[in-house]
């Protein structure tokens, strides 16, 4: 495989961890008082061992950026992704304590990917520097299907999970329609046309959630 695509993926994931809120809000969710915080399953350990501060947060915060532009530039990409990773992996569990629980941590897997592979060979001011290029080589293949199983995984387990504990609710549109609600309370406004009136539409779309997700591990094989 190209350099050039493993190049790609490290732009795309510099440019996505520096701009994510799970990296940006974290330093407001870092400053809740602690009989605020909601400490979701599995975190404790975090909650109870680590530094906690609005001050430390923005630290990191911006560490993490700095290093996620450095490693979207290809300049020490290596490195840059590592720190990425360390800083992001704190950010991202701050931000759960806030109450809300997201679901960016293969961005958190990516960095730590990239930060394995020689994700500078190309598009890279590391590449420029050394004066060359890399070739194909499996050395490039091998991190692209790792993230692929890995884009795989996220999309999968969702759909599986779908159906068993809630298909039924997919299916008939229940929940598609429930989740634009909450949307739509969120942003304040109901939008038009009001698709959540059209129950058949709402069907199809519901089981083409399901079956996309479950298809990942299948949609990922062909470009």
């Amino acid at each position: 495989m190209s350099p050039t695509t493993l190049a790609l993926l490290r732009i795309a994931t510099g440019l996505m961890v520096a701009w994510t809120g799970d990296v940006h809000g974290a330093p407001a969710a870092a400053g809740l008082d602690p009989a605020l915080r909601t400490v979701p399953w599995g975190l404790a350990w975090f909650a109870d061992n680590l530094a906690i501060s609005q001050e430390i947060a923005e630290v990191v915060r911006w560490s993490t950026v700095a290093a996620a532009l450095a490693g979207l530039v290809g300049a020490a990409s290596r490195s840059a992704f590592a720190i990425a990773a360390v800083g992001f992996a704190y950010l991202s569990a701050v931000g759960q304590l806030a109450g809300s629980v997201t679901h960016n941590h293969h961005l958190l897997w990516l960095c730590v990917l990239l930060a394995a592979s020689p994700c500078g060979d190309a598009l890279a001011v590391d590449s420029w520097r050394r004066g060359t290029a890399g070739r194909a080589s499996l050395a490039y293949a091998v991190p692209i299907w790792a993230a692929r199983c890995l884009i795989a995984c996220i999309y999968g387990f969702p759909g599986l999970w779908k159906l068993i504990h809630g298909g039924s609710a997919w299916l008939d549109g229940e929940t598609l329609t429930n989740l634009m609600h909450w949307k739509w309370m969120q942003a304040g406004r109901v939008p038009w046309p009001r698709v959540d009136e059209l129950d058949s539409l709402l069907s199809v779309a519901g089981a083409l959630v399901i079956a996309f997700e479950l298809g990942m591990p299948v949609w990922i094989v062909w470009r």
